[in-house]
């Protein structure tokens, strides 16, 4: 078994890389340098080849505690668990936190590939934008949802996957169809996007981007907001339980001229399957039909600038531990493709000055 993600005596084992668990339990039990392993993904909230519930880290833990080794996991999801409080792994005193790594990402994108902002052409002509891939329950859900509020006709809306796709969620309103209107994904032949990068004509010409997060059940922010706020847009998402109280801590603000956001307190629980919070989303969202997008969009812009600026504050905060910050520069010393620590100090970058002044 090869050292190659062994630093000191910490072995890496990343969300997205090549190892499986097999792969991982023979390096312990054959490097003997081992003595404590790093679960590194600020992509994910849990590490699905290990562990996908609570009793299978406990299981995960106890094993690596028989054998003598140390772990330390290091995730996306919000910390607080007081917000986060579905989060299984709450509490547990082996997570650490990188809660703004999309941030970073979007931010990363952007500037190497030196794309401005797309904000908004001179006429807007709908009221917004919904992108929508995976059929995950509560993706179809949502879209369901927005179509029985009539929002269909006011905003362009896709829905990428197939119609033999197996919905587990049982559609009342609308029947599932692939809807698309960006080049990009038409012309793709297997059907991949590059999820950082939206269509840009019908951003330029829409107001609001209406999201539906990774999760309406653990609070994590994904570039699912981070782009939007980058491309100087205003937003209403569907998402966990105090999405818009996390948010808030990261120094973005919200559009309260025209939504009610009380529906943040709203649970997704056992007892309750998100509907009620969708509900109260969508009636939310169809305030915005009370407008002139043009209109709106003078009154939000002074939001929208202030969002695209503290987009740009939060990554230079890097409001990571000593400890996390450790667990970044040491990440680049085995997996450099992904270049994790030049995505934490973004803010060294010659054009982070030059782009947050945009």
């Amino acid at each position: 078994m090869t050292k190659k993600y062994l630093v000191g005596s910490d072995y890496y084992y990343f969300a997205w890389g090549p190892e499986e668990k097999e792969d991982l339990m023979c390096a312990v039990n054959s490097i003997p340098e081992i003595k404590r392993i790093v679960f590194f993904g600020p992509e994910e909230h849990e590490f699905a080849n290990f562990f996908t519930n609570l009793g299978q880290y406990k299981d995960l833990a106890t094993e690596l505690k028989r054998l003598n080794k140390e772990h330390i996991i290091l995730t996306s999801a919000v910390e607080d668990s007081r917000l986060n409080s579905l989060w299984p792994y709450k509490n547990q005193k082996n997570f650490v936190f990188w809660d703004s790594y999309f941030a970073y990402q979007v931010l990363q994108y952007y500037m190497e590939r030196n794309i401005k902002p797309f904000e908004h052409n001179e006429k807007i002509d709908k009221h917004f934008i919904s992108l929508n891939a995976r059929a995950h329950n509560w993706r179809c859900m949502f879209v369901d949802t927005m179509y029985k509020e009539g929002l269909f006709n006011h905003g362009y809306v896709s829905w990428h996957n197939a119609d033999n796709w197996d919905y587990s969620y049982k559609f009342k309103y609308w029947k599932p169809k692939i809807i698309n209107f960006d080049e990009n994904w038409i012309n793709s032949t297997d059907g991949i996007l590059d999820i950082m990068l939206p269509p840009e004509k019908q951003f330029k010409s829409s107001l609001f981007s209406v999201i539906s997060e990774s999760s309406d059940q653990i609070l994590k922010t994904t570039e699912k907001i981070y782009i939007p706020i980058y491309h100087k847009r205003p937003f209403i998402v569907y998402a966990a339980q105090y999405f818009y109280k996390f948010l808030q801590t990261q120094g973005f603000v919200l559009f309260d001229e025209i939504f009610d956001y009380s529906f943040d307190n709203i649970p997704n629980d056992e007892y309750n399957d998100g509907k009620e919070r969708c509900e109260a989303m969508m009636y939310e969202t169809k305030k915005i039909l009370n407008y002139d997008p043009n209109d709106l969009y003078k009154i939000l812009k002074p939001k929208i600038d202030h969002n695209y600026k503290a987009l740009y504050k939060l990554v230079k905060r890097q409001s990571v531990s000593d400890s996390v910050k450790l667990l970044i520069e040491n990440a680049n010393l085995v997996k450099k493709d992904f270049n994790y620590f030049t995505t934490f100090n973004l803010k060294d970058n010659d054009k982070f000055k030059e782009f947050s002044k945009r």
